[in-house]
């Protein structure tokens, strides 16, 4: 959750729904509960879809909805505790309360509910309605971590010093999603991020979801420059993806049709007469009068 101030210094909720922080300013509950439900990110005690508190919410009939959420959370169900923390954040069909929102966001967090633990995780680290204490950030933040939330993860390598780990180059990109936050930084042009990466343990052997190595990624998205630092770093230049069979000058072709990227692996001994596994080399994969030129 990220913060807005207004004159009240309300807390305005956000959530996560992407790797590594993408909190969205002053998010309504309705869009949380869409969210919870769309992406799937928690495991909720009570289904909000079959939910009357849910619908009633969803209708914008607050008080119906806090009838039926309140008898819920004082029993102690995560689900119904969050979402009255929500409405305390942002004052709907209450008045905002910071106080109160936070109670209850303490509530459905010691209950495992993981949004909860994300909210006061941002809260304690930006002092947003309360005394800013990194210590209970990183104390929500690693609970949210041992459900598997990628971003409550990055977070909670944010608060230290370490360099290294702040950057977290093998962990995973986002969860569910078998790519590391290296693997991601070489598609773009952030040489110097990248070498940073590598100084700290970066690894160039780590495939991802789709079978492709980050020489490959690189070699579809990204520049010269790149796939010269990953090639120099001791990334195989004929390495085969583990489900297509494609060399990095096959995605190159492909998919970049940089002349730049496809001359630079070249000079490295990419192999042009290499086949993928549906028996194509890389000319044999483009139409490209320069390209076919470049190949031949």
């Amino acid at each position: 959750m990220n913060t807005q101030f207004g004159g009240s210094n309300e807390i305005q909720v956000a959530t996560f729904c992407t790797y590594p922080h993408a909190s969205l300013v002053g998010v309504t509950m309705r869009q949380i509960l869409i969210m919870l439900g769309s992406f799937a990110m928690v495991s909720l005690s009570v289904n909000a879809w079959a939910d009357p508190g849910y619908d009633a919410y969803m209708n914008e009939d607050y008080a119906t909805a806090l009838k039926h959420w309140r008898p819920q959370a004082e029993r102690g169900d995560a689900y119904s505790q969050f979402s009255i923390g929500v409405m305390y954040s942002n004052g709907e069909g209450v008045t905002q309360d910071d106080a109160k929102a936070i109670y209850w966001y303490r509530k459905a967090a010691e209950n495992g509910e993981m949004e909860a633990q994300l909210v006061l995780g941002d809260i304690y680290r930006d002092g947003s309605g309360v005394k800013q204490d990194k210590k209970e950030a990183a104390k929500w933040y690693r609970e949210a971590a041992k459900l598997g939330h990628a971003g409550a993860k990055y977070q909670l390598n944010q608060l230290s010093s370490d360099p290294c780990i702040q950057l977290s180059p093998n962990d995973n990109y986002v969860k569910g999603f078998k790519s590391t936050i290296f693997a991601n930084i070489v598609t773009g042009k952030d040489v110097k991020k990248a070498k940073a990466m590598l100084a700290c343990g970066a690894s160039l052997n780590a495939v991802d979801g789709e079978g492709y190595y980050p020489i490959h990624l690189a070699a579809t998205r990204s520049t010269r420059d790149m796939i010269e630092l990953l090639l120099v770093s001791g990334a195989k230049v004929n390495e085969r993806s583990t489900i297509t069979g494609e060399s990095p000058l096959h995605l190159a072709v492909i998919y970049n049709k940089d002349p730049a990227v496809i001359r630079t692996l070249l000079e490295h001994g990419a192999d042009r007469n290499q086949i993928n596994n549906a028996g194509k080399t890389p000319i044999q994969s483009t139409e490209n009068p320069a390209t076919i030129e470049l190949l031949k």
